[in-house]
């Protein structure tokens, strides 16, 4: 798909940038009046024109080249479709997971490991079962843990919850810290390790009413 795709944009960028020069080139001829370098142009494309086998043969390159971009459009719309699930061959069966189900399931596991804030996961397909899939987290940790400890915590979470879910298919796990996170005081105290008064409204009934 790779090699088709490069195909027809190595076939679009030479069409644009043939259009592109030509249109060019007229624009600097037409102003600078050269009448003598124009005129053979135009009296060569219009004899080449006039003659039907250079017409069947212009609108059969171009009928070949829209179909072409079809076919191209609609792999990548096929393609797009598959790189949202995984399909797992059984021998009675096939077993097919959205992505987004095995990005939902890695990040709680992660959110369950210590230090772990605002984790969010995202996935990429193996392009074949011999290469890896591409698990990359982007988390916030605790200010106070261990970088290196807390990165390889939640390689191994996502490792072992990955094989759970995809016993067959190998994973590389690739871990963003986008900030650290002061951890949360405890509540109800104030600096100095005063207890802070909390105020209760009054409670019902009260005696004199």
């Amino acid at each position: 798909m790779r090699r088709f795709s490069r195909l027809i944009l190595g076939i679009d960028g030479i069409l644009v940038m043939g259009l592109s020069l030509a249109v060019l080139c007229w624009g600097i001829l037409d102003i600078q009046h050269i009448d003598t370098t124009l005129r053979p142009l135009k009296d060569a494309a219009l004899t080449a024109l006039s003659d039907p086998s250079t017409r069947l043969g212009i609108q059969g390159t171009a009928l070949g080249l829209l179909l072409l971009h079809l076919i191209w459009m609609e792999r990548m719309l096929n393609s797009r479709r598959q790189a949202n699930i995984i399909v797992v061959q059984k021998d009675d069966g096939t077993l097919i997971i959205a992505l987004s189900a095995v990005e939902d399931s890695l990040e709680r596991a992660l959110k369950q490991q210590s230090g772990v804030r605002d984790v969010r996961v995202r996935m990429r397909k193996a392009e074949s079962p011999d290469l890896p899939a591409d698990v990359v987290c982007v988390a916030s940790i605790l200010d106070g843990e261990g970088i290196h400890t807390v990165e390889e915590r939640m390689r191994q979470a996502v490792k072992r919850r990955f094989q759970e879910i995809l016993p067959q298919q190998m994973v590389r796990v690739s871990v963003r810290l986008r900030r650290f996170v002061a951890a949360e005081g405890p509540r109800g105290r104030r600096a100095g390790g005063e207890t802070e008064r909390v105020y209760r409204g009054p409670e019902y009934p009260v005696e004199g009413f």
